[in-house]
């Protein structure tokens, strides 16, 4: 993983949801394609820690009840032209077109755990901060697609 993301922070996350992953029994893996030299500091590295963490979490949760040969997440990310995109792409239920109205919403959640909705709302929220964005699109695997666009420059105060 080294050869591939430069920021060590962002290597450490990404270590953290993958050892977690094996724990439960999850393929997490990391596109062969995937390539992000450029560094962020201050909100753009928080925004882009805080969303891709989020991403994962709620793939994890979202593909951990599946059966063995079905709990898969991939991570796509790329740092080409004026933007770091992160792809998260899981094979879990998926998320209703219901629900994808709703689902940046603080407090909206379509799990069954109390206090919850609040993820994605934070991550959005700080994402835009940095001058990205976060989205819900169809994904490959038959589950939630979720992708995070930042700037590489502009677009917040905290170059």
């Amino acid at each position: 993983m080294t050869q591939n993301v430069a920021d060590p922070v962002v290597q450490g996350m990404l270590q953290g949801k993958i050892n977690q992953g094996n724990e439960l029994a999850i393929d997490i893996s990391i596109h062969p394609d995937s390539q992000l030299n450029h560094q962020y500091h201050g909100i753009k590295q928080e925004a882009l820690i805080t969303g891709l963490g989020n991403m994962l979490e709620n793939a994890i949760e979202s593909v951990k009840h599946n059966q063995e040969e079905e709990k898969q997440i991939t991570i796509f990310f790329t740092d080409l032209g004026d933007d770091v995109v992160m792809e998260v792409d899981d094979s879990g239920p998926g998320i209703t077109e219901e629900d994808a109205t709703y689902i940046f919403e603080q407090g909206y959640s379509t799990k069954e755990k109390e206090n919850g909705g609040t993820g994605l709302a934070l991550s959005r929220h700080i994402v835009r901060q940095a001058g990205g964005e976060i989205m819900l699109e169809e994904g490959e695997m038959g589950g939630a697609c979720f992708v995070m666009i930042i700037p590489k420059n502009g677009g917040n105060i905290d170059e």
